[in-house]
């Protein structure tokens, strides 16, 4: 043990803030050196409010016993001061000023040193540290008015109006956003860098001015931010950090959930007036297209990535001054384990007992973090082997999602090996494993059994296809004439019998204006024989009349026949039909298409290792981005060399692998129930069809089969 001052004192330049929550009261201890904060009880803040250099180790614990009514061991009292002693709370033998100044400067140098370019950890890496409190302190001065409750409450409008306008306009944003990427894509390799160039670049002056209200917010309650950096998380996804530990001193807990608040509220801010100025603009302009980025980044990704309480960003540190748990994940886990213990293992807890508000707390949390954990353990790996795996190939992908596997594994699987180690020093047998009946363990063991082998899981192929009609009707000119009058655009939906162009023959109209004049002329002399009583004369004009009448019937038939008009109910299909007004028409020619809308087809791309997955008839669900949240339904209609029960555009055999990728793929008929033709031909939608059902081992064992045999030795 080091040697204790005989009079111990505390350091006179601590904080300590006093909190209750409910019947619970402690103290937050900061060390403005080291910048380190300790919790303590009432009982330990007596002693240290004892400790003020006045009094030797027995004065402290007669002052302790006068003041609390309980009495403390010399030995436990000196332990105590010993621990503040370590923790630099109480000052050493031989304390000078001077000395602890020079302490400081040491510690303020050694920490500057400490910031490396590159620190932490495989999960966050930080990048490039420094300390921004003196910057934030003026800058937080002259912006006081963000935190009046006006600006609070004018922002919160633009939120209100930015989530109203995107609710209204959701059929509308979803659909801009890919089409921006697709805009990206279609304008080639400079295009596409342009617009990741400037998406990287909206990102980061988003996540600056995120970190910086944080650091503005802890600055105005009265808080020092030491540090702040740029931060890469799974070596995918870049970000920033702000160190915000001074914020356990703020006094309020409005002010230190604000302090965590602050950054994804700013996010929203933003966005809320992305929504409007992306309403207001013209898409494909860059304010438009700039608006589009600020919107999926500032707007979604902050609740549900941000805001998330399991992972250990701003949503968490809320939910830790909400409940006023410190620690509530390592906290969370502890009691897990405790509970492990005396629940499965029947042993005593290594941990004392949490107050009675948090118990579920920490149990429903701890559960809940560690499914998460092991979401992101397997997820994690999964994603960086997609992402790496198509711009460097499938080796490097699989060596380093394989390295992040073998890390996050690790630390997982060392967790429950230090467990059971201790457990197994403790003496735990499995004869003394827990307290589990005969009939518990058998359900258990069922239904892990249940859950492994049973087939509840269904295979499923994905894909992306064109919309193409099932049906077509093919629209020609019954008779020749010029085109005088488009009455349906290409695209639009009509119905049978709808008129769909106006011709017009000018020959065709003379011989009908001239026959008619001979037809009445005919008439007329018919009626002057007949009064004048030469019956031969009348029947022969009579007979003359009809034929001309008959003739003036089969014209009229030409003349009704130049309104063309649509065969069948569905969408018309053809290509610039406005240039065709004032073309002539030949009897025959083709003038459109008439796609039946109630059922559609499209053919999707399946890669040959998946397609013993599909079969005909197989289920079929279509997704369009222009109508998210819905589902179209449908069935496979055609496989790879397979007859159609109906006549149908050839089905693509394989498909060129060089184009494709490095394995063949097939082409699969599909046909999808569009009775309410919310889906138009031309549109591309994501295709999924569904397999057949397998257990969890079944499905695990035939995954690994086709990556190796696919890509490994096959």
């Amino acid at each position: 043990m080091a040697l204790l001052p005989d009079l111990p004192r505390r350091r006179k330049d601590l904080s300590v803030v006093r909190r209750q929550v409910e019947d619970e009261i402690f103290y937050v201890v900061g060390d403005p050196v080291s910048h380190e904060y300790h919790r303590l009880g009432e009982s330990e803040h007596v002693l240290l409010e004892l400790l003020d250099g006045t009094r030797d180790l027995p004065a402290v614990a007669s002052a302790f016993e006068i003041r609390t009514g309980l009495a403390i061991d010399r030995e436990d009292l000196t332990e105590f001061v010993d621990s503040l002693r370590q923790e630099g709370i109480v000052e050493t033998s031989g304390f000078d000023p001077a000395l602890l100044l020079e302490e400081f400067r040491r510690r303020e140098r050694a920490a500057a040193a400490s910031r490396r370019l590159v620190s932490g950890s495989l999960a966050i890496l930080k990048l490039l540290p420094f300390d921004p409190d003196r910057q934030l302190g003026w800058l937080a001065k002259r912006l006081r008015w963000c935190w009046s409750p006006s600006f609070c409450f004018l922002t919160g409008a633009l939120v209100l109006v930015g989530t109203g306008l995107a609710a209204m306009k959701w059929d509308r944003l979803v659909p801009a956003y890919f089409d921006l990427m697709e805009r990206a894509v279609a304008r080639g390799g400079s295009g596409l860098a342009g617009t990741l160039a400037t998406f990287y670049l909206v990102g980061g002056i988003l996540i600056a001015i995120h970190e910086a209200a944080h650091g503005l917010t802890l600055k105005h309650y009265g808080g020092s931010v030491p540090e702040m950096g740029f931060a890469l998380a799974y070596f995918q996804f870049p970000g920033a950090y702000t160190d915000t530990t001074s914020s356990y001193l703020l006094p309020s807990r409005f002010q230190r959930v604000m302090v965590s608040f602050s950054g994804g509220y700013t996010g929203l801010v933003l966005a809320g007036a992305a929504c409007v100025v992306w309403w207001a603009t013209e898409p494909a302009q860059l304010a438009n297209e700039i608006a589009l980025m600020v919107i999926v980044l500032g707007g979604p990704l902050t609740l549900l990535f941000n805001w998330n309480p399991l992972v250990p960003f701003d949503g968490y540190y809320m939910a830790v001054d909400i409940l006023e748990a410190p620690n509530l994940l390592p906290s969370s886990f502890s009691y897990l384990g405790d509970l492990i213990r005396m629940k499965i293992f029947g042993a005593p807890p290594l941990n004392p007992s949490p107050p009675v508000r948090l118990r579920r707390v920490y149990a429903i949390f701890g559960g809940l973090a560690w499914i998460y954990q092991a979401l992101w353990t397997v997820g994690v790996p999964i994603v960086v082997y997609v992402m790496i795996s198509r711009v460097a190939g499938v080796l490097v992908g699989g060596v380093i999602a394989g390295f992040m596997t073998l890390r996050l594994a690790r630390s997982r699987l060392g967790v429950l090996r230090r467990f059971l180690q201790v457990m197994r020093r403790e003496g735990a047998s499995p004869a003394r494993w827990g307290r589990v009946s005969r009939p518990t363990a058998v359900a258990l063991a069922a239904a892990a059994a249940a859950l492994i082998l049973v087939p509840a899981l269904r295979l499923h192929v994905h894909g992306t296809g064109r919309l193409e009609p099932l049906e077509r009707r093919e629209v020609r000119a019954a008779t020749p004439g010029f085109v005088t009058e488009i009455l349906a655009t290409e695209g639009r939906v009509v119905d049978a019998g709808q008129p769909l162009v106006r011709l017009t023959d000018p020959d065709l109209a003379a011989r009908l204006e001239a026959m008619r004049w001979e037809r009445d002329m005919l008439r007329a002399e018919s009626v002057r024989s007949e009064a004048a009583g030469d019956a031969a004369a009348a029947a022969a004009k009579r007979d003359q009349w009809e034929r001309r009448a008959a003739d003036l019937g089969i014209l009229k038939d030409r003349e009704a026949r130049l309104l063309i008009e649509a065969p069948a109910a569905g969408v018309l299909m053809a290509t610039r039909l406005g240039d065709r007004l004032g073309t002539y028409m030949r009897e025959g020619d083709l003038w459109g298409e008439i796609a039946g809308g109630d059922r559609l087809r499209s053919i999707v791309e399946v890669e040959e290792p998946w397609l013993g997955d599909v079969s005909r008839g197989a289920h079929v669900v279509v997704m369009q981005r222009g109508f998210p949240g819905e589902r179209f339904e449908g069935r496979v209609i055609r496989m790879p060399g397979q007859s159609s029960p109906r006549p149908a555009v050839a089905v693509a055999g394989m498909a060129d692998a060089a184009a494709l990728g490095s394995r063949p793929s097939y082409g699969v008929e599909v046909e999808i129930d569009n009775r309410d033709r919310k889906l138009r031909p031309g549109m591309t939608a994501e295709i999924r069809i569904e397999g057949p059902r397998m257990s969890v081992v079944g499905r695990a064992t035939r995954a690994a089969r086709k990556l190796l045999k696919g890509r490994v030795w096959w």
